[in-house]
């Protein structure tokens, strides 16, 4: 174990690094990471540690991992972007390192340093990495965990006591995203028994020491809100989060056959030809040469995907715990030295990779930054096109992850800053101070962000028909706990204000003026950033009966 410390504490470090760095160079960003960077803001500010506030209500959205560790992130070094996104950077940098000492042990170190590399470099790692979400902690827990079942099942050191260590960390899995941070990992486990034909192995598993330990670190918690909240705890977090999104598509636009694929493809750039050769070799192993870490992997991999296929509700998170055994099929069926390349496994994806993200900075970027930044692109693809083709074939390997590195720390020293701040409400506090006097509504969206950076908590509007609802009650308005009013209620007058100002995103204006209800008017008031502000109010002149 000695001989792998330093590699180890390498890997760890220089990853932490390669996420962390210029993270505090954009703003904490709506609709996501505010919504876990403003609870652990009042967590900390309001002293309660054990039930999430949002706006100062209560908030039932994601159990309390994250809230936690980034709350503890804010009272060692204070409230800051690059502080907000500690936490991700710090699971990220956990997460490369579990994957090298796992398949270190099980294969060897050199398969692991390549595992851990091509994962740190997939543009959806990288990306999760750099993002204050629970998917970077679901993804450590649970791939920890599964990873820990492995090293029981194989005997790793001719013992079992791993089965002990897999147990906390689904624990750890729970506490983070909730009952599927064991529920899947369990799936894998259960099918690639079941495929092996082993059922005797659960007697080896330590359950009756394995469950216990696992109900005392997930289980106190929930136990503790359930018996001061009541059923509306259950209801928000299980039926919302849980069965609602598995049985009724939030997003509808998402529900598309090759959505996941899309993502899968797009994610595990600019490995991906070597991800579906990694993938398709590894299934021939593992079941014509019955290979059992294969199986494994592949059940891993299937597992998941199956899974969130079934559900109505689909986002490009859900698919990231793929990620880990997509990287480490990956490494065992690397080619060392080629002879030569195919066209569709690795220069097309290394070039449809690179092209993407130089056409994502000509977007985003403005003046001279843009022209900038591409040509920083546009050179660094040249020298690597330029290396690539006097350096051996043994070398491909270290070039490209080298060259992918280079790219990402520009990208985000350039690109995602502007991107942040097109997502985010951090200039919303100076103006929502000029409307002081003002009733302030949002329509179809809303700023948690703004609320972060000291703006005042205002009102989402919506249309009486955007409301959706299950058939036991549960329905996605439950998941917002800011003042919510309709089009019509928000045009009323409110006492201790003069006037109701709504901002719309101006790409929406056209859309939401042909679902205005007639009983309300609008006058266009200015444009600020994104947004279009009209003052809303009642239409005098036209009865409700009408």
């Amino acid at each position: 174990m000695v001989h792998r410390l330093p590699i180890g504490l390498f890997l760890f470090w220089g990853s932490f690094l390669f996420f962390w760095l210029f993270s505090g160079w954009g703003p904490v960003t709506d609709p996501v990471e505010s919504n876990y960077a403003l609870p652990a803001k009042e967590m900390l500010l309001g002293g309660d540690w054990l039930t999430p506030h949002i706006y100062g209500q209560i908030w039932f959205d994601k159990p309390i991992l994250i809230y936690w560790l980034t709350a503890l992130s804010y009272q060692l070094f204070g409230f800051s972007d690059s502080v907000s996104r500690l936490v991700p950077a710090l699971a990220g940098a956990g997460g490369i390192t579990l994957i090298y000492s796992f398949v270190a042990r099980i294969v060897s170190r050199r398969h692991g340093l390549v595992a851990a590399m091509i994962l740190a470099t997939s543009v959806h790692y990288y990306s999760m990495s750099k993002a204050l979400i629970t998917d970077m902690l679901l993804f450590v827990a649970g791939s920890a965990g599964l990873a820990y079942f492995y090293m029981g099942y194989s005997r790793y050191k001719g013992s079992t006591r791993w089965y002990l260590w897999m147990y906390p960390c689904f624990a750890l899995a729970v506490l983070a995203k909730g009952p599927v941070g064991v529920l899947i990992p369990g799936l894998v486990v259960f099918l690639f028994l079941l495929v092996e034909k082993n059922w005797r192995e659960l007697l080896k598993m330590r359950l009756l020491m394995g469950i216990p330990f696992f109900l005392l670190i997930a289980v106190p918690w929930f136990y503790y809100m359930y018996h001061l909240h009541g059923m509306e705890f259950l209801t928000v977090l299980l039926g919302v989060h849980n069965f609602l999104r598995a049985t009724t598509a939030e997003h509808p636009g998402n529900n598309f056959f090759l959505f996941y694929p899309a993502i899968f493809l797009i994610g595990f750039l600019p490995w991906i030809g070597f991800v579906i050769n990694g993938i398709w070799k590894g299934s021939i192993d593992a079941w014509k040469q019955k290979a059992p870490f294969q199986r494994f992997l592949l059940l891993w991999l299937f597992s998941f995907f199956l899974f969130y296929s079934l559900m109505a509700t689909k986002y490009p998170t859900y698919l990231f715990p793929m990620w880990f055994p997509g990287a480490i099929l990956t490494a065992l069926y690397l080619p060392w030295a080629p002879k030569n390349f195919r066209f569709a496994e690795y220069i097309l994806p290394v070039a449809i990779w690179w092209l993407a993200l130089t056409i994502a900075g000509a977007v985003f970027l403005v003046g001279p930054f843009r022209w900038v930044y591409v040509g920083i692109l546009l050179s660094a693809g040249l020298f690597y096109v330029y290396t690539s083709r006097i350096a051996s074939k043994g070398r491909f390997f270290p070039n490209l992850c080298l060259f992918a590195i280079f790219i990402y720390l520009v990208v985000s020293a350039f690109v995602l800053p502007t991107a942040a701040e097109r997502r985010s409400g951090l200039t919303l506090p100076a103006k929502l101070t000029q409307y002081s006097d003002a009733h302030v509504g949002f329509y179809r969206t809303y700023s948690a962000s703004s609320v972060f950076y000291g703006g005042p908590t205002t009102t989402k509007v919506v249309l009486p028909e955007e409301i959706v609802s299950s058939d036991d009650g549960a329905n996605w308005n439950l998941k917002y706990v800011m003042p919510l009013e309709t089009i019509r209620d928000f045009a009323e007058p409110h006492s201790g204000t003069r006037r109701n100002l709504l901002f719309i995103q101006t790409s929406k204006v056209d859309d939401f003026k042909k679902v205005l209800d007639p009983t309300v008017e609008i006058r266009f008031v200015e444009t600020f950033h994104k947004f279009s502000i009209f003052e809303v109010r009642r239409n005098e002149k036209v009865s409700e009966n009408d």
